[in-house]
């Protein structure tokens, strides 16, 4: 059986065993040949080292934030749903968490998932605190226009008090 120079051993039938073309010599148009990675370029291999180190598990935070909450690594995997022996294996980059695990330990400690995956992330609370204020304005907007243009005068009243306030106390 022969096959033509420009055939890949992905996509035409097998050559005779005089001939055998290796997937170097390969065209690179067939859809199902790739490089193996040793035949990367050394950037491209960096590359992909790189994007796998901004994106896995941060094990030094896991342990910083039991050790800041006082407690043990059975505690910690009493609230995760794990056991002390993989919690050890997640605080020294033995193993890494699944995400699930990842996110029950972000709700656990109340931090973002970035910080606990990206090593440049500053920590966060997951959950934004209530704003009181926030649910108010809200509130405010649904009102009709004439107690929504009460409410401004009497707010209005108020912070001229409070500057009046602490303009005669400055003068004094």
């Amino acid at each position: 059986m022969t096959t033509s120079p420009n055939a890949c051993r992905h996509c035409a039938p097998q050559p005779s065993p005089i001939r055998r073309f290796s997937p170097r010599s390969a065209p690179t148009r067939c859809p199902t040949w790739s490089p193996k990675p040793s035949a990367l370029n050394a950037e491209t291999q960096a590359d992909r080292r790189s994007s796998c180190r901004r994106a896995s598990f941060q094990p030094h935070r896991l342990r910083e934030l039991r050790t800041q909450a006082g407690w043990s690594q059975a505690d910690l995997a009493d609230k995760i749903d794990s056991d002390a022996r993989q919690v050890s294996r997640y605080e020294g980059g033995n193993v890494t968490p699944g995400l699930d695990t990842v996110v029950r330990i972000a709700e656990t400690f109340d931090v973002t998932v970035d910080y606990l995956v990206i090593p440049d992330t500053p920590r966060r609370p997951l959950h934004a605190p209530t704003n009181a204020l926030a649910d108010l304005l809200a509130a405010f907007a649904a009102l009709p226009p004439d107690d929504q243009a009460a409410l401004l005068k009497a707010l209005d009243a108020l912070v001229t008090k409070t500057r009046l306030r602490a303009l005669t106390t400055d003068a004094s």
